[in-house]
């Protein structure tokens, strides 16, 4: 990810270059001539493509990837500029597309803007963020099966873990909060923040990525108070 976000950004930098090069150049050119103005209207087209084409690219750049590791060293990335996660086993050249190899979208074999996620063992299946579509849901790591549910929808959610009860927390961005669920409960029990936005010791402001010890104790990124909380 870091040889791409390097490549990205000198592709930004030739296409600013490009942009500034074109901008003088209509901001010289004064012709009465029919075919010059043609050109110069093309020119124009063209610089404002370059600008949209560059803030893509920024965009691109912003957009994180969540990893996460499984028992057999399978390396599972979430992939949130493209929506979808891949997996890429040891050894492998080449990733494979898991989850989400039905474009960026709100259906339910779709995601966008992946985040945090977790294999569920007992179901071998996925627990994933699916942040801009606001819920979290589970997708089957079995090939060939379109089996996928939401799990808990109406929430803005970076982070998940599960304890060995199979107990799930998840962060709540938008109501500075944590809360833990039975699989199957929509609505959970709040185990930390839920006090408002803040930076008291009993207060998040947007928290995100998380972890539950054996003894169930939560460790969560604060994010807009960088700090990680107990």
């Amino acid at each position: 990810m870091h040889q791409q976000k390097i490549e990205l950004e000198d592709k930004i930098q030739k296409q600013k270059i490009r942009y500034e090069r074109l901008i003088e150049q209509l901001e010289n050119a004064q012709s009465e001539n029919q075919n010059e103005k043609n050109e110069i209207s093309s020119a124009r087209g063209e610089i404002a493509k370059l600008a949209e084409d560059i803030d893509r690219m920024k965009s691109r750049i912003q957009w994180n990837c969540y990893i996460f590791v499984d028992d057999n060293q399978v390396l599972i990335i979430a992939d949130a500029f493209h929506g979808r996660i891949t997996q890429w086993k040891k050894g492998d050249i080449n990733g494979e597309i898991i989850v989400g190899d039905n474009g960026v979208g709100n259906r339910l074999n779709q995601l966008d803007r992946p985040a945090d996620m977790l294999i569920d063992k007992k179901t071998d299946s996925l627990i994933i963020c699916d942040r801009e579509n606001r819920r979290v849901v589970r997708w089957s790591r079995h090939k060939n099966t379109t089996q996928r549910e939401i799990l808990i929808d109406n929430i803005c959610s970076y982070g998940l873990d599960m304890d060995d009860q199979r107990y799930l927390y998840v962060s709540n961005t938008e109501q500075h909060e944590v809360r833990r669920y039975q699989l199957g409960d929509k609505n959970g029990t709040l185990v930390a923040g839920g006090k408002g936005q803040g930076t008291a010791l009993n207060q998040f402001n947007e928290p995100g990525c998380l972890f539950v010890d054996r003894q169930q104790n939560v460790y969560v990124l604060d994010n807009r108070n960088h700090r990680i909380m107990k």
